[in-house]
């Protein structure tokens, strides 16, 4: 997953949520974005998940219960963490390491 400070919400990549998860969308939106232009704003899909953030090793995953995310149809990426999350979390980028932290508070 990317994150995107500038994402006011978190998108997941569509084939995954409606597909392998098998979830219907609970609403759909249209709004804008770095990749539309201003007259033809992109309509997307919501759906409503829960979230588990931590490695696939780790013992303490941090969890968001019930959130609303975006159905993406971007495909270079899973999707990526937006504001949304990101909020809930303290979020550190070592530069000179070429390291993300997002520790769970």
């Amino acid at each position: 997953m990317l994150v995107d400070t500038g994402a006011s919400h978190t998108f997941i990549d569509a084939a995954l949520l409606a597909g392998a998860l098998n979830l219907s969308p609970r609403n759909r939106y249209r709004f804008h974005s770095a990749t539309t232009s201003t007259h033809s704003p992109q309509e997307c899909a919501a759906y409503d998940v829960s979230l588990a953030l931590g490695s696939a090793s780790a013992q303490n995953l941090w969890r968001i219960d019930a959130i609303e995310v975006m159905g993406s149809e971007e495909p270079r990426s899973h999707g990526l963490l937006g504001r949304d999350v990101l909020e809930r979390l303290q979020f550190e980028w070592h530069g000179p390491r070429r390291e993300m932290v997002l520790l769970y508070v």
